[in-house]
């Protein structure tokens, strides 16, 4: 499975036995350095894994990388700093740091933790694959529901210029919808699709309805009368045609 690292790096000279690492590694794995000032968060969607190197860069740093997170919330970036208290590693990780490394690194550690996400990446990818194979509709890119426009991939609403994150269950219940628009969809069938529970379990049919309030919101569909999430009592839910 072909894998690609983004590295933004202000000086690669200290990365280069890491860049031999990913050469020589079978198969190798791709690779794109990038100075912080030229990246394009655009690329947040094209590659597995970002390395990201904060050093000399100052607060732009923080920026970027929440710029980073909101285009591919799933995207798993490693921080590396010279910055080593326990605060500036907190500050990071609330920007959207998945990992912290401390300066002066050991170019194997961090070429084993980089191995890691890309095994969750390429899992990722895998169960995606096997949604292909078994017929399911996978989108290609955003979709429009009303005045919304929602990125299942990226898990997130845009409408009316702003941005609003979706949490997992959410976007597994919209995109439900979204595959089976016209078609009512049982409580029980959301638990087992997007919890992943059986007919035993401690969670009530509430958890789906207030999931549903949320999405509703986030999409715009609000009101005394939905217009796009329709309420079939006693049974479940439904999108229209839209």
């Amino acid at each position: 499975m072909e894998n690609k690292v983004l590295l933004i790096l202000p000086e690669a000279g200290e990365f280069q036995e890491l860049l031999s690492h990913l050469e020589l590694h079978q198969p190798p794995i791709g690779y794109q350095v990038v100075k912080p000032e030229m990246v394009d968060v655009g690329i947040a969607s094209q590659v597995d894994v970002v390395l990201f190197d904060v050093a000399q860069i100052g607060n732009r740093s923080g920026t970027l990388l929440q710029e980073l997170r909101r285009r591919n919330p799933a995207l798993p970036i490693m921080v590396v700093s010279d910055q080593v208290s326990a605060e500036k590693a907190v500050y990071f990780f609330n920007m959207g740091a998945d990992d912290f490394i401390r300066k002066p690194f050991d170019t194997m550690e961090v070429f084993c933790r980089l191995k890691a996400r890309l095994r969750v990446a390429n899992y990722v990818k895998e169960i995606k694959n096997k949604e292909l194979k078994k017929g399911h509709l996978v989108m290609n890119g955003p979709v429009r529901i009303g005045e919304a426009e929602v990125d299942f991939d990226r898990m997130l609403v845009i409408r009316n210029g702003e941005t609003i994150m979706l949490t997992p269950k959410e976007a597994g219940m919209l995109k439900l919808l979204y595959m089976n628009k016209g078609r009512v969809i049982p409580r029980a069938e959301f638990l087992k699709t997007v919890w992943f529970l059986e007919e035993e379990h401690a969670i009530t049919d509430r958890v789906v309805d207030t999931n549903i309030v949320n999405i509703r919101e986030k999409i715009g569909d609000t009101g005394r009368q939905a217009r796009y999430i329709k309420t079939i009592f006693g049974v479940g839910y439904m999108l229209i045609e839209v």
